[in-house]
């Protein structure tokens, strides 16, 4: 199956987020022209993502690429296998990314890979290492074909954490990337193309931020050129914390837009508009031109025919009369020369319209005004208006003239009341100094306790008798007097 003969399309984008100063992911794609030598080992997507964490993750990337495409597409190399041609390619990458690191004074830098190999015999090998992704869209499922190599990919696929506390989790320590000191562990996977497939490649700073769910439907319902826009936007709307990339290489058919219908039926429809506007403004234009002006005949009766029957009278019952392009036969005596709003009865047949009397008699009086009779008005009610009585100036009170006297003694005022003094505030009430005094207070007011604390109890001081303060009195008296 030849990647061209089935419409193979593929496109992409990628982005450096909201967060990161530099794009460290790379990307590349070739899609070789039926009968060139690269034809023979089919079409390679392949997306990379460096490691920023370490350093230089965009020229990991970048050499990363450029080496896999180079050594996949060798023309001396004599290896026909799929699997043995994308492992030599990934390991020179994996040479050239470590000489990078070496000649930088650096232990090592590394960079993610994930892709896909489409022969012309329609298999296709999907490999990946680190925790890029490929997704397979077949007709309504879409499924993740490659592996995450990761420390949370780990836990999970030994129930040590759910798939929720997974997607939860940030731990996103990769345990296998092209530059890393060990050798490489790539996942291969091997699979038939079918017509409607759709291989979606991209960056964990696709599907960390934006659901499978999300993918496959924008994926669905759009073409690959504006999926892959969609996607994107959606990313920086989330808050893309990573550098963003996908690639989405389709075999389904689209259908071509044509984007001219909807222009040329706006076109037709101003086209419209504009005709029965002008269809419109010529029929109220044809009303109000006038008729033509007939010749004028020498004699004064024609005169006098004509100038009667170019002169529109209206009849009592409403009905309007017409000028007539042709001449009466027989002259008439009527005198229309003033416009009457009465219909007038000619015994002699015309060619022109008479407005003839067809009403019949009814017992009832007719109230509708006529123009030789006028009605009588109907009185109306008479309304009360208030007599306005013109504004007078009170007299001063020397001029008042006296009250007069009444015969009964006046009503008694009634007294008023005392004004109320304002009196001081009311002292604070006797403070209980012992339970005892407490239960008598409550019982006596019938109000609860009091929340302060009570006092101790101190002993009561005796009053003094009637004989001690006389006593006192008679003291303080004789020594006044002494």
């Amino acid at each position: 199956m030849d990647p061209k003969a089935i419409s193979f399309t593929i496109t992409g984008g990628t982005d450096v987020g909201r967060k990161r100063q530099r794009n460290e992911d790379s990307m590349r794609w070739l899609l070789p022209e039926p009968g060139s030598p690269e034809s023979r080992f089919g079409a390679v997507l392949l997306v990379c993502d460096g490691m920023g964490g370490v350093g230089k993750g965009d020229l990991a990337s970048r050499t990363a690429v450029e080496f896999f495409f180079k050594t996949y597409y060798d023309e001396n190399n004599s290896e026909l296998d799929t699997q043995a041609r994308v492992q030599q390619a990934l390991e020179a990458a994996h040479a050239e990314v470590r000489k990078a690191a070496t000649s930088l004074g650096m232990v090592y830098i590394g960079t993610t890979a994930a892709g896909v190999v489409i022969r012309s015999d329609g298999t296709a090998l999907v490999f990946n290492l680190g925790d890029s992704r490929v997704y397979l869209l077949r007709g309504e499922t879409m499924t993740m074909v490659s592996k995450d190599q990761s420390v949370n990919a780990a836990m999970l696929e030994r129930g040590e954490i759910t798939p929720e506390q997974a997607s939860a989790s940030r731990n996103m320590n990769i345990t296998a990337f092209i530059g890393h000191p060990f050798e490489l562990d790539t996942i291969y996977k091997p699979m038939t193309v079918e017509p409607g497939d759709v291989f979606i490649l991209c960056s964990d700073g696709l599907w960390d931020v934006i659901s499978e769910k999300v993918i496959q439907e924008t994926v669905t319902k759009q073409p690959p050129e504006r999926a892959v826009k969609t996607l994107i936007d959606l990313t920086l709307r989330g808050g893309a914390p990573d550098n963003v990339t996908v690639i989405i290489g389709s075999t389904r058919t689209v259908k071509p837009q044509r984007r001219w219908l909807w222009p040329l039926l706006g076109l037709l429809a101003v086209l419209l508009v504009a005709i029965g506007a002008v269809a419109v403004l010529a029929g109220r234009g044809g009303a109000n031109t006038l008729a033509p002006v007939l010749p004028v005949p020498t004699t004064a009766a024609l005169t006098t025919e004509i100038a009667a029957a170019q002169t529109q009278t209206h009849a009592a019952g409403g009905i309007e009369v017409l000028p007539s392009d042709t001449p009466s036969p027989s002259p008439t005596a009527t005198d229309t020369s003033v416009p009457t709003r009465t219909a007038t009865r000619t015994a002699t047949p015309t060619d022109t319209a008479t407005a003839t009397d067809t009403s019949e008699p009814t017992h009832r009086p007719t109230r509708r005004p006529s123009a030789t009779r006028p009605q009588p008005r109907r009185p109306r009610p008479q309304q009360r208006t208030p007599r306005l009585r013109p504004h007078r100036r009170p007299a001063p009170r020397h001029r008042r003239a006296p009250r007069p006297q009444r015969d009964h003694p006046p009503r008694p005022r009634r007294q008023q009341r005392p004004r109320r003094r304002l009196l001081a505030p009311r002292p604070p009430r006797h403070r209980p100094r012992c339970p005892r005094q407490l239960t008598r207070l409550s019982r006596q007011r019938h109000r609860p306790t009091p929340r302060r604390p009570a006092l101790p109890c101190r002993p009561r001081r005796r009053q003094p008798s009637a004989w001690t303060i006389g006593f006192c009195k008679a003291r303080l008296r004789a020594r006044s007097i002494w």
